[in-house]
């Protein structure tokens, strides 16, 4: 398997900047962990001025395609937030393959380290029954909230934080890491705390996760570890008789949570917890800062390198955790877990620097919940190509390939957004189940413009023109809703799907829809990817359609051939049937059909003109609304109705064969606002 030539501690160094306008500062090294290396960072980002983690990983596990892409959407896990889960932001990657990820700051002490230096012995019981219970509750919150099991737990995963407590890491990770773990400098030590069924493919299951808690509770109650894994590969039991410094409560407990049948063990993890621990009170005050003293941890604001190659077995506490044999990860086990449903994913990131050098990252954007992305140019001019569009029969986009990452390499200019009125574009989608995504996304960032037109050639629904302030940036679908995207609605929630007029369904938007189906559909998805989808604002879309620009058209004052799909516009569709989405040329922001195509309902209640508009780009309101707006045109319409100020009103409950929709995303106001 071919590794990265370069390792990261021939290039990284204190003060170098990396990130999008080189926003992260390298402070410190604060740990070499059994994943990569952990560096504290200080965030230099418009309005922040926050210390993060950068953890470099491993090169074992970049060069393995099947570990890279897990690692990439266990990041994106939006849903699995919680205070003892270690947050992580997005990711980034070096042209010379080196993966860094942005996460919550750690001090870098783990378990495993309280091991190693034997300060593992010196916390009290209260110290180690908080310690413990916060585990079991971030196992707890996956296992009963998602229906995730951790599935590589292990005292190398386990952080603690001064005044945060527990923070666990390596979620979702499982299955990177199998098959690959005897390849990383250090080794996890997971296979010697997993359930005897964890090793047979499919069957991580939180009751496994709490067979790994029990063993690590036993190894810090006892000094000892509750298998020995023999150089054959396999375990041989180390706790037939009970150890003298624990109760006989405590044993028969760790007897029950070490049972081979998932059966007889506590009910959850938080349930062994307590029962280890029943005889210490509850103190929730001191449990608060129960963990903020760690005996041997450096003071506060410190980094330590504790996180090292692990040696062979302890015999006591203070000895390192044991490393397995490779002879036991050769084993053929093939493993298949189905952790990551209902993740978010978005586009991946790319850095594009030459080893050892630092980086212009012009081209990379924050996501809504703070992902870093790549910022794709799916713009085009008129003398340009598009790197990245779809053809228009392709399905909707997924994720980046590895075959797109390499295009994106070899042509760096492809990825160059940085004409004045075109923000860096940033893509991503979210996901409905484990095998769909919703709509692709583009960021659209805040900002001020021209609404309307007091031209002669404008309607009088179009004036007057006035300063509207967009005060937040959000997202808007790079495309159409299609067919594809609205019929998993459709039969999900058990409604009729809308006629296609036999021009196919796929890729072709969808139409014949009220504005009220729309409206369902984007409630709809903001409940099924626990994101906030509805429908674009008037002022939102005016602003994406105009995309920088305040001519007739986006892209220029005469109707060109090639941009719109109306019929008047020269296009092969064009006063005949709806084109599938992207068949046209896309807006300096990357937006497909904002002229043509289908016409657009928008959230805004119709008034006749701009007199009483808002100006903070909310949308107009009425209760019981009996006509709402639409924008864009279609292509049963002339070219005068392609230009972004047109506007034009419906009956709420009417549907055509020209009328569609998009969808829009609530986002953080500060993302993109540079």
């Amino acid at each position: 398997m071919e590794q990265p030539k370069e390792k990261p501690a021939s290039a990284l160094r204190e003060g170098l900047m990396l990130g999008p306008q080189r926003q992260f500062k390298l402070q410190a090294e604060v740990a070499r962990m059994a994943l990569g290396q952990l560096w504290r960072v200080m965030d230099l980002g418009p309005g922040s001025r926050t210390t993060l983690n950068l953890m470099f990983v491993d090169p074992a596990l970049v060069a393995d395609p099947r570990s890279n892409e897990t690692i990439k959407k266990q990041i994106n896990a939006k849903q699995l937030k919680h205070q003892h889960l270690v947050e992580q932001h997005g990711f980034f990657q070096l042209k010379n393959g080196w993966l860094a990820v942005t996460q919550e700051a750690l001090d870098g002490i783990s378990v495993n380290s309280l091991i190693e230096s034997g300060n593992i012995s010196r916390l009290q019981p209260r110290q180690l029954k908080v310690l413990l219970g916060q585990v079991a509750i971030a196992l707890d919150f996956m296992a009963k909230t998602h229906g995730h099991a951790h599935g590589a737990l292990c005292p190398e995963l386990i952080f603690v934080n001064r005044g945060a407590g527990v923070k666990l890491a390596g979620q979702g990770l499982r299955p990177a890491l199998d098959g690959i773990n005897d390849q990383l400098s250090a080794p996890l030590s997971y296979p010697h705390y997993q359930a005897p069924e964890a090793f047979h493919p499919g069957n991580v299951s939180a009751q496994a996760d709490t067979y790994s808690l029990g063993c690590i509770a036993y190894q810090i109650l006892t000094g000892e570890l509750a298998y020995r894994m023999g150089k054959d590969g396999e375990r041989s039991r180390n706790h037939d008789k009970q150890p003298r410094n624990i109760s006989d409560r405590q044993w028969l407990t760790l007897q029950r949570a070490l049972s081979e049948n998932p059966a007889d063990r506590p009910t959850s993890a938080p349930a062994l917890i307590q029962a280890l621990f029943i005889e210490e009170k509850e103190d929730k005050a001191a449990e608060a800062t129960a963990l903020d003293e760690l005996p041997g941890a450096p003071p506060a604001g410190e980094p330590t390198s504790s996180q090292s190659n692990m040696e062979p077995p302890p015999s006591q506490p203070g000895k390192p955790v044991p490393q397995a044999e490779k002879t036991w990860f050769n084993r053929p086990v093939a493993f298949s877990l189905g952790l990551l449903a209902g993740l978010s994913i978005s586009a991946f990131l790319y850095l594009l620097i030459a080893p050892g050098e630092a980086a212009s990252l012009d081209t990379l954007n924050p996501t809504p919940d703070g992902k870093l992305t790549a910022g794709l140019n799916a713009s085009q001019n008129q003398t340009g190509t598009h790197a990245s569009a779809a053809n228009p029969g392709d399905p909707p986009a997924s994720p980046l390939t590895t075959e797109q990452t390499e295009a994106i390499h070899q042509n760096p200019q492809s990825t160059d957004l940085s004409h004045e009125k075109r923000p860096s574009q940033t893509l991503f989608r979210d996901m409905i189940d484990s095998n769909t995504y919703g709509p692709e996304m583009v960021v659209i960032p805040a900002g001020q413009f021209s609404r309307g037109d007091n031209s002669s050639f404008a309607d009088d629904n179009e004036k007057p023109a006035h300063l509207v302030d967009i005060q937040r940036g959000f997202g808007l679908s790079r495309y159409e809703v299609t067919f594809s995207e609205y019929d998993q609605f459709a039969k999900a929630t058990g409604r009729p799907l809308p006629d296609d007029e036999s021009w196919g369904r796929g890729r072709q938007p969808v139409m014949n829809v009220t504005w009220q189906d729309a409206w369902d559909y984007s409630q709809w998805l903001a409940q099924t990817t626990g994101e906030p989808y509805r429908l674009p604002t008037e002022s939102e879309w005016e602003y994406a359609a105009r995309a920088g620009t305040q001519s007739r058209y986006s892209w220029g004052e005469k109707m060109l051939q090639g941009f719109a799909n109306c019929d008047e516009c020269g296009s092969h569709w064009g006063g005949k049937q709806a084109a599938p989405v992207g068949s046209l040329k896309p807006n300096p922001w990357g937006l497909y059909d904002m002229a043509g195509n289908v016409d657009e309902w928008v959230a805004d209640c119709y008034m006749d003109n701009y007199t009483k508009a808002p100006a903070d780009g909310r949308a107009h309101a009425i209760h019981g609304c009996k006509e709402h707006t639409m924008r864009g045109g279609s292509w049963f319409d002339i070219a005068r109705l392609m230009r972004p100020s047109s506007r034009y009103r419906n009956p709420a409950d009417g549907k055509r064969n020209s009328w569609g929709f998009r969808v829009a995303l609530d986002i953080n106001p500060r993302i993109l606002n540079q």
